[in-house]
């Protein structure tokens, strides 16, 4: 039996930036997605059958992760590709995570995938440019490309996407150069206001043993650490 609290809980603290987007669309009218079922389902079916996209796209990242109590891969594939064809980013990245994924099988999914990034990407969606970012940084479906992976995750910072802040934030400290480490601060503390459970922690760990500059603070570290926890929570 699928647990939709475990799923929500996952989604959090990946940072999934399409459940972020479906479960906002659905909150911004009353629903409530760890408690509600029938209701909540009719209203989605009735906006994607309407063909408004942000409906359409939450009803297929619901149906996709088994929100509503079974995944259906097929009709979640077809709200995605209907929601993308309006123009809609989310389910552009959407449909992006689908054509990559084997148990969706897309023919040519793979290099279909990355088409639906760049597209993404070329409209300055940040979570594309994040993703982008990552697969030149590692070689994953993509050339090795360090320089044109760190531009795809500046792009995604600047967007403001926390888990591009949190990386290039990462990547500086790495680098172990002092002139560094107020920007670095800087970008992780940003990626810690749009209530990033793993940039809260690390704030945490840095105010609790008072790394790269940082005071100690206890309290501090264990406030930050309590407000990831409740996030976490979904």
């Amino acid at each position: 039996m699928i647990d939709r609290n475990e799923i929500i809980r996952a989604f959090v603290l990946s940072g999934d930036s399409d459940f972020f987007a479906a479960r906002a669309f659905v909150e911004r009218h009353g629903f409530d997605i760890r408690k509600d079922g029938p209701d909540l389902i009719r209203f989605c079916l009735d906006g994607a059958e309407r063909d408004l996209p942000e409906a359409q796209h939450a009803l297929s990242k619901f149906m996709s992760a088994g929100i509503f109590g079974k995944i259906d891969r097929k009709e979640a594939l077809k709200w995605a590709i209907r929601a993308e064809q309006q123009g809609y980013l989310p389910a552009r990245y959407l449909l992006s995570t689908m054509y990559g994924d084997p148990s969706y099988e897309v023919a040519d999914g793979r290099r279909r995938a990355i088409d639906m990034l760049k597209r993404a990407a070329q409209e300055d969606y940040a979570p594309a440019l994040r993703t982008l970012g990552v697969m030149y940084l590692t070689g994953s479906d993509l050339e090795l490309d360090s320089a044109r992976g760190y531009s795809y995750l500046e792009r995604a910072a600047s967007g403001r996407d926390p888990y591009a802040l949190l990386m290039i934030g990462r990547m500086l400290l790495e680098a172990s150069e002092k002139e560094l480490y107020p920007r670095a601060l800087a970008m992780i503390e940003e990626a810690a206001k749009h209530r990033f459970p793993s940039a809260l922690r690390q704030l945490a760990q840095f105010h609790r043993y008072g790394l790269y500059g940082l005071e100690r603070n206890e309290s501090l570290a264990t406030a930050l650490t309590e407000e990831a926890e409740k996030i976490e929570k979904g």
